[in-house]
């Protein structure tokens, strides 16, 4: 698992790299997982916030600072299987949880324990007030931070 801090980085842009795209899949090709599923959610981020903590699986985190207004979070899911009802059924099972406490946000996804003959990906696209710190983990996938 990679873990990024923004706030022990000199200024600029970070990138530890992984796979941006997993699937999990066994005995399937690309090709048996015609049907798609895409769910995406998005809030704002108080200008107060003061802490950021993101933990995504499976997919991209991108965190870059701003200044001038309140932050934003966007989580894109997309799950492909082999017919519709399938990935809309696993799509539902994946959960992105969100708390404020404070000046604190936490944003986590959920998997469920076990997923088979899938392919999921779990994207973050996050704007975040400049004077947050922020500490980022992805068991699967590419963290990119800016500006913070």
């Amino acid at each position: 698992m990679k873990t990024f801090v923004a706030s022990i980085l000199a200024a600029g842009t970070f990138i530890a790299g992984a796979s941006l795209w997993s699937s999990l899949v066994s005995g399937f090709s690309d090709n048996t997982l015609a049907a798609s599923t895409n769910i995406t959610f998005s809030a704002e981020i108080p200008l107060e916030t003061r802490q950021l903590e993101v933990a995504n699986r499976l997919g991209s985190v991108r965190i870059h600072g701003t200044n001038n207004s309140p932050g934003q979070w966007t989580w894109n899911l997309t799950v492909r299987a082999r017919s519709q009802d399938e990935a809309s059924r696993i799509a539902q099972s994946i959960n992105c949880q969100h708390s404020q406490m404070g000046t604190r946000l936490a944003l986590k996804v959920l998997f469920p324990h076990t997923l088979s003959n899938v392919s999921v990906e779990s994207k973050f696209e996050v704007s975040v007030p400049s004077p947050a710190s922020v500490k980022a983990t992805d068991a699967f996938g590419e963290i990119t931070a800016s500006d913070l």
